[in-house]
């Protein structure tokens, strides 16, 4: 069975809620504990991502006099700002675990949305090389 997923750091940010709709409901002990493994990874990538997202803010514009957010001086600031975010949220990521088929899922009720949003962890059915 293939051990990795790859995933670029937009669609984990993206992801993180449906995650975590994921991760409240019950489900049986073996895919509970694959996925707080899998949540634990991806936090730690998520605020690999926020510090340097934020890292990015301070460098290129100025917190608000009110301290709620970043702006820039100018639209050169602007657009190397949008340029190098881009950027970093289409960096792949190589999560070590396995991807979820729907009937490991069992009886848990997820959302359309969810799954879309999950559509990097959870598919139909294993591909022939991720077979066990």
């Amino acid at each position: 069975m293939s051990n990795h997923i790859s995933v670029t750091l937009g669609q984990l940010a993206a992801s993180a809620p449906a995650l975590q709709s994921l991760l409240s409901k019950p489900q049986p002990a073996s895919i509970a504990f694959q996925l707080a493994r899998l949540a634990k990874d991806i936090q730690a990538e998520l605020e690999a991502y926020e510090a340097t997202r934020k890292g990015l803010c301070e460098r290129l514009g100025t917190l608000s006099e009110d301290g709620t957010q970043y702006v820039f001086a100018d639209k050169e600031k602007a657009q190397e700002f949008q340029e190098e975010l881009t950027a970093l949220l289409d960096t792949q990521v190589e999560l070590r675990h396995t991807t979820l088929t729907l009937d490991k899922l069992g009886s848990a009720e997820i959302a359309p949305t969810e799954l879309m949003a999950l559509d990097w962890l959870v598919v139909e059915e294993l591909l022939p090389n991720d077979r066990e």
